[in-house]
């Protein structure tokens, strides 16, 4: 089921920097929340109506349904999935959703510019081409800088079928601000102040009305339809109630027209784009797992296709607190971040396939058959949408 998460006060959800009174003064917070951070909210909220004690989970004394559901410490159980977090504003008449501003789109003076891959080098030299990698370009000139913001379910159709007249996004659109509160370190012992230990903590709040929208399926009724969960960083309240789902199907059937039109010489071009954070697991953290890196081919259920590009942001970095298997900090991992695009060309396999793999679908795969999802892609990390793109 969708269920929609709004807070009753302000959220915390601490970056990756070392923090400590009387050393860095000033933790930074992270928005959207990590899957992580919401697949141990679910998780603990199931637990916490089913009156089992992480003691008890954490040795596995719980029912069968319960393993099937929530697995171990060590795992997610075979039927747990959620796909999530997605911004929406509850204040319109009708919800509006909200993601992230893609990485090959860029901004100048009233205009935008969409980077898509050449063939015709320019005249410069280009050190990644060893690696078959094609730059990727923009016939715009003057100055242009990378797209910050949101994009509304409207503009992400623009964006998908390469509407850049209409593709206007809302850099003005927020959701939320950032609230800066100081605090002083302890003596535990004392009770009291502890001197040169100021510190400050970016703390998020929503507008009202505003929050964000996942999905979970497997867990057989077991969590309430609505209800409070304990969320992020010093265990705020959060609202939570069964909603409408994201149904995306109308823009899809947009691309598709896009991809029909763009086909040249039987192959099909199309970028996939990252709603969520993306962990691969091979030697080149960008790419992904069903891409060889030699050959930059890739299967996966029955497509074969070819890395042609990609528009990738700084890496973002995934860690979070472990509370059930051991109390404590979870080790860090590097991700791709939202936003960020590959570009490939579909060599075997037709549409409807295509959009069975990789539309509003994790593409964090533990094999080549498209059927299984790694740990993170059960909890909603890697999820893509698919648009056009075409040679400049």
């Amino acid at each position: 089921m969708w269920i929609f998460i709004e807070p009753l006060d302000v959220l915390f959800f601490r970056d990756t920097r070392p923090f400590g009174a009387g050393e860095i003064h000033r933790a930074k917070s992270l928005f959207p929340p990590s899957p992580y951070a919401l697949q141990g909210a679910i998780r603990s909220k199931i637990l916490v109506e089913q009156g089992i004690s992480f003691e008890s989970f954490r040795n596995g004394k719980v029912s069968q349904d319960i393993k099937d559901a929530l697995g171990s410490p060590e795992g997610l159980g075979d039927k747990f999935k959620m796909k999530g977090a997605f911004l929406v504003d509850n204040t319109l008449p009708s919800p509006q959703f909200y993601f992230q501003a893609p990485a090959d789109v860029l901004t100048g003076e009233n205009r935008l510019a969409i980077l898509q891959p050449t063939n015709k080098l320019p005249d410069f030299s280009w050190d990644i081409s060893s690696k078959g990698l094609l730059p990727i370009w923009t016939r715009e000139r003057g100055p242009l800088s990378p797209l910050q913001g949101l994009l509304s379910e409207k503009e992400l159709t623009y964006y998908l079928t390469l509407d850049n007249a209409s593709l206007m996004a809302e850099k003005e659109k927020t959701l939320w601000a950032s609230e800066l509160r100081v605090g002083i370190g302890r003596d535990k012992l004392r009770g009291t102040a502890e001197d040169g230990k100021l510190y400050m903590a970016e703390f998020v709040r929503l507008h009202k009305g505003c929050g964000f929208s996942i999905e979970v399926e497997g867990v057989n009724g077991l969590l309430p339809e609505d209800g409070l969960l304990s969320l992020g960083g010093e265990a705020r309240c959060v609202r939570y109630k069964k909603t409408d789902p994201i149904n995306l199907d109308s823009i899809w059937e947009k691309v598709k027209e896009k991809l029909e039109e763009k086909k040249k010489d039987n192959i099909y071009r199309f970028k996939l784009y990252l709603l969520t954070p993306a962990i691969f697991d091979k030697e080149y953290g960008w790419l992904p797992n069903f891409i060889d890196k030699g050959s930059l081919q890739g299967r996966l259920g029955g497509l074969q296709f070819k890395l042609i590009s990609a528009a990738i942001n700084k890496p973002v970095y995934i860690g979070g607190w472990e509370l059930a298997k051991k109390e404590g900090p979870r080790p860090m991992r590097k991700a791709v971040p939202a936003g960020s695009v590959y570009f490939l060309e579909l060599l075997n396999g037709g549409l409807d396939e295509l959009k069975e793999i990789f539309w509003f679908k994790s593409i964090l795969y533990n094999d080549q058959k498209g059927e299984s999802l790694t740990m993170e892609g059960k909890i909603g990390l890697g999820i893509s949408l698919i648009g056009g793109w075409d040679y400049v």
